[in-house]
């Protein structure tokens, strides 16, 4: 069934009280696969890798921002970057105050266009742009192919 509502001010809006059933299957390309497998199973990162103006992306994508070539190859950048940017969080996604506030990252890799965002687990006395960082990840055996396999980022 089918449901048409002209809607003249943005007052007048209805809803629709309950769930509506949404069926859907999320995958994470070809690039993306990539990068989570290596994380579940080597415990590191890739990037994809533009053969032709030899650019390197993470998280790893299938088509180069420069020239548009296509990327097929994966380089190991390893799990040490740097903070490129950081800010304090109060709040959870869903709303909820933290106890303490969390502290995220963007974590940029030397050489790599793009980088990760994660939590920090750096004292914040030591914690400056362009702080050297590494990745601690759960055990292997916990892993799952995703950023939540990423514990956190600590300074190196």
């Amino acid at each position: 069934m089918a449901y048409n509502e002209k809607i003249e001010k943005n007052f007048e809006c209805t809803n629709f009280p309950g769930a509506i059933p949404v069926n859907y299957v999320y995958t994470f390309g070809i690039a993306g696969e990539k990068f989570f497998r290596t994380i579940k199973d080597k415990g590191t990162f890739v990037a994809s890798k533009c053969p032709h103006c030899n650019k390197l992306y993470v998280p790893p994508q299938i088509y180069c921002d420069e020239c548009f070539g296509t990327l097929d190859q994966y380089v190991d950048i390893g799990i040490e970057g740097e903070i490129y940017s950081f800010t304090e969080c109060y709040y959870d996604f869903k709303g909820n105050r933290y106890d303490e506030p969390h502290i995220m990252g963007l974590i940029k890799f030397d050489g790599v266009e793009g980088g990760i965002i994660h939590r920090l687990n750096v004292k914040k006395e030591d914690l400056k742009i362009g702080t050297k960082v590494v990745a601690v990840f759960k055990p292997a055996k916990s892993r799952t192919g995703s950023l939540d396999d990423i514990l956190y980022f600590k300074k190196k």
